[in-house]
């Protein structure tokens, strides 16, 4: 507990007073004196968590006192997730406050502090969608994305996503961190060195799909028929949908447009909804479309009793319809599209086949268009 400090001598010579071993030189009756003093203890802290290493030695446990002396190799270890900072000394001397590892001089007792802070670390936080919504980070709104956020090593950080509308969240994404839960909207997360996060979204875009002229004609989407404007229908970002632009009766599919380019003029269309997009359906008039069955049952109960062609009137001018028995005998004419035949004027119980003779002019073009064909009444 004691540390050697000089020699004194009366009548009579010291080699060195300072050295704890000396050549003594007495030419008469003298007294020597050794003298000694306290031990230096030297008061270790840490501020706020950390270790201190002396000389090979771990003290862990602060403050604490020990017995030093002369020059010593003193080192600061962190706990994890701080970094040292600097030595405060209040002693002889230290070779480097700033370095984690320095060399103290003591020669009387001291005061020795190892201070510590927590490691800072950036992480980038982005949303994949600039206008897809707002994060939330520790209850701050951020909305100038991307952002960097100072965060501590280790400590919990809250996050939470608010979307807005036609917006989906898919899954926070880090290039370092692993999150837990990637689909929450809301979590809880850790950080340990520099990274990001990344918010990923889906979009819901419009597809708005204008027939023209109005009730032409109708679209299918994957088979499935679409609303047309003013309603239109939501698909996400990027889908590839097979649209098929189907005319009504006595019309004709022209085209698909945006705006007023040209897409395609096949009526079977592979098309990528990748923003909300208005297309324009256009179809056109055929000249004449007519349907003729080849049968139908005369028996009064109100079901295919008549037989007559299905066509446009407004696109008839002129229209004659002769029916013959299976002889050749006419027995039917009729000179308007809206009279058809009965059968109720013959007997066809002997042979039940006829044959028709349709003869039509446009009223559009004003063309000639002849039909015949065999009839069966069942």
């Amino acid at each position: 507990g004691f540390l050697f400090d000089y020699w004194t001598l009366t009548n009579g010579t010291l080699s060195d007073s300072n050295n704890p071993t000396v050549t003594v030189n007495i030419t008469e009756d003298a007294e020597l004196t050794a003298v000694y003093i306290p031990y230096p203890v030297l008061t270790i802290n840490t501020v706020p968590n950390g270790s201190i290493q002396i000389d090979g030695t771990l003290y862990t446990s602060f403050p604490e006192s020990i017995d030093l002396y002369g020059e010593n190799n003193i080192e600061a270890i962190p706990e994890i997730g701080y970094q040292f900072d600097y030595w405060a000394y209040n002693g002889d001397y230290i070779s480097n406050l700033e370095n984690s590892t320095a060399t103290i001089q003591i020669l009387s007792s001291a005061a020795l502090t190892a201070h510590f802070s927590k490691i800072e670390l950036q992480i980038l936080i982005d949303i994949s969608h600039p206008n897809g919504g707002n994060i939330i980070f520790n209850n701050e709104i951020l909305t100038d994305l991307p952002t960097n956020k100072t965060v501590y090593y280790g400590d919990n950080n809250t996050i939470e996503i608010n979307l807005n509308t036609n917006y989906l969240f898919i899954n926070w994404d880090s290039n370092n961190t692993v999150i837990p839960n990637t689909t929450q909207e809301s979590i809880s997360l850790a950080f340990t060195e520099n990274g990001t996060l990344i918010a990923q979204l889906n979009k819901l875009v419009s597809l708005t799909l204008k027939v023209e002229p109005e009730n032409a004609g109708i679209v299918l989407g994957n088979g499935v028929e679409l609303l047309l404007s003013p309603s239109s229908q939501l698909f996400l970002e990027n889908t590839v949908i097979d649209l098929e632009a189907v005319a009504e009766i006595d019309r004709k599919f022209d085209f698909f447009l945006r705006d007023f380019a040209l897409i395609s003029e096949d009526a079977q269309l592979e098309y990528t909804v990748e923003n909300d997009d208005t297309l324009r359906v256009l179809f056109s008039d055929k000249e004449i479309t007519l349907y003729i069955p080849n049968s139908f049952t005369p028996n009064g109960d109100n079901l295919n009793d008549v037989f007559k062609p299905v066509g446009n009137p407004e696109k008839i001018k002129d229209y004659e319809m002769l029916i013959f028995d299976s002889w050749g005998e006419l027995v039917f004419e009729s000179t308007s599209v809206e009279k058809g035949w009965d059968a109720m004027n013959i007997d066809y119980g002997s042979s039940n086949v006829f044959i028709y003779k349709i003869t039509i002019h446009s009223s559009v073009t004003n063309g000639k268009y002849q039909y015949k064909g065999t009839l069966l009444i069942l």
